[in-house]
């Protein structure tokens, strides 16, 4: 909406600066913005700029290289927004050859004024979808398939396409091939590659809101727009995957944290990661019950961590990750399929790493479990002197006897560099307090 309303007065301000005018004024450049992957805000902000700088500059056409498998609707309702309120010409080619205008891309190619496919690229498969990737059921489904028929139609009766098959592509998904297309009178024409596009463009009459101009392609300065830094940066972080990771990232630093009490920067990564993940996942469609397995998985692994046993809580975190991965953004019957999903090589790494972790933990329960019968013959230490490597107040590192022990204080403070004594042995560890104070004997 908001990018409607600036477009909406970028025209008003060009017809009061001099009305037609503008039309004969025109700076000769064509602009060229590059649009791939699921159509997210990143995808909307980048149009949107390309778009106005288009509109600022009187080119004389912008044209959107478009590949996508589909995505958001709100992001492609805005840009939709933006090309009918547009007084400068904008064409969507579905290209490179092998590209495809799926799902939110069948909008897109639907309202631009001219629509050109590269051979070998497709369109269709437009059928609405629930946040987490699956069909919508009953009337629920009706209600939102009828909204959005009601929508591509007239999109499509708006630029003398074929409303009928634009229909069918959200009612049945169908699809056409470029050829298909062309002779169906849902795309305009076919071009090979950007220089065919441009010569077939030249001479060509479209209508805008404002005028009907006839476009001067021949001796164009070709411009392209590509994504900010900013644009650049959100692009990644909403990618499926990488929200994916940072959140689990986020999660198993903060057990990190929990588990070393004061090492202060997993604390902060872990905050940032799940603050990134948690903004990726307010524009994502995301299944909030998938979210809320990755977060059981990741508390049943810090119990785990704290408790090391048999493993039980810790591979039922893992059963969490599974299906939490799995709901996450799709439902468990099509785990890895549309524009939003988590990638398997991304699900294998987190899932044998995780596994690796356990399996490590269960050793280490295992190992804990016969050390009393090894250290037995380590009580000799008991009533031995050592010295406090670290402070213990009251956990720390000792030397006894030219060996480094994990160490507790049985009571007082220990500073670093102060003598200790050796009261007992708990496990792989040693209960220490000040060493006592001996007189020296006196001599006869």
């Amino acid at each position: 909406m908001r990018r409607a309303l600036l477009s909406t007065f970028l025209v008003l301000a060009a017809l009061l600066a001099g009305g037609t005018a503008l039309a004969q004024e025109r700076t000769g450049a064509v602009d060229t913005v590059r649009i791939t992957g699921a159509i997210d805000p990143a995808t909307e902000r980048l149009f949107a700029r390309a778009l106005d700088r288009a509109i600022v500059d009187q080119a004389e056409v912008l044209i959107v290289l478009l590949d996508t498998p589909g995505g958001l609707d709100s992001s492609m309702r805005a840009m939709v927004q933006g090309m009918l309120a547009s007084p400068v010409p904008v064409v969507v080619y579905v290209s490179p050859q092998g590209g495809r205008a799926a799902s939110a891309g069948v909008f897109l190619a639907m309202a631009a004024h001219v629509a050109v496919m590269a051979p070998g690229t497709d369109i269709g498969a437009a059928h609405p979808v629930t946040v987490g990737g699956g069909q919508l059921l009953g009337d629920m489904n009706d209600k939102v398939t009828n909204e959005a028929v009601a929508y591509i139609r007239g999109l499509a009766e708006l630029r003398g396409r074929n409303a009928e098959w634009a229909e069918q592509a959200v009612r049945s998904s169908q699809t056409m091939t470029a050829q298909e297309a062309v002779d169906a009178g849902v795309a305009d024409f076919m071009a090979s590659d950007l220089p065919d596009l441009l010569a077939q463009l030249h001479g060509m009459q479209v209508q805008t809101p404002t005028w009907t101009r006839t476009l001067v392609i021949e001796g164009a300065v070709l411009r392209e727009l590509d994504h900010s830094v900013a644009e650049q940066a959100l692009k990644f972080i909403l990618n499926p995957n990488t929200a994916y990771l940072l959140f689990l990232i986020g999660l198993y630093a903060i057990i990190a944290e929990l588990y070393n009490p004061g090492a202060v920067i997993p604390a902060v990564v872990g905050a940032i990661a799940i603050v990134l993940a948690l903004v990726a996942f307010g524009t994502l469609p995301i299944n909030w019950g998938g979210v809320a397995l990755l977060v059981v998985a990741a508390a049943l692994i810090a119990f785990e961590a704290q408790n090391p046993g048999l493993g039980v809580l810790g591979f039922g975190g893992v059963a969490a990750l599974v299906f939490g991965t799995l709901l996450l953004y799709q439902p468990l019957t099509a785990p890895f399929g549309g524009p939003f999903f988590v990638s398997p090589w991304v699900f294998g790494v987190m899932l044998a790493l995780t596994v690796a972790f356990l399996v490590f933990l269960v050793r280490i329960a295992a190992q804990s479990q016969q050390e009393p019968q090894q250290f037995r013959g380590q009580r000799r230490i008991i009533g031995k002197e050592g010295v406090a490597l670290t402070a213990l107040g009251p956990e720390g590192i000792v030397r006894v006897e030219g060996e480094d022990w994990t160490a507790r204080t049985a009571g007082e403070a220990v500073a670093q560099g102060a003598r200790v004594w050796v009261y007992d042995v708990e496990g792989l560890a040693l209960v220490v307090g000040p060493a006592p104070e001996i007189p020296a004997l006196s001599r006869a």
